[in-house]
């Protein structure tokens, strides 16, 4: 997706390929704070074309416990 005024679109291919390489996109997401407060943080690397959901087991944890990882909501 991309912004487009006040409105989020869909990207075309073109422009996720100019952005995202063949093995895709690499997302931390930190606990309990940011990259300068935290040391906790959840890891995903998302294909180039997704579709439905990433599995919790491809993510990686760093100082979370699985459980802290289950008990995440986000806002």
């Amino acid at each position: 997706m991309k912004k487009s005024g006040s409105l989020w679109v869909e990207a075309t291919s073109t422009e996720i390929e100019l952005i995202v390489s063949e093995s895709g996109g690499f997302v931390s997401t930190y606990i309990d704070g940011n990259n300068m407060t935290s040391n906790k943080k959840i890891s995903f690397t998302l294909p180039r074309d997704v579709s439905g959901t990433i599995p919790r087991s491809d993510a990686l944890l760093e100082n979370l416990t699985t459980s802290e990882a289950e008990a995440m909501t986000t806002r």
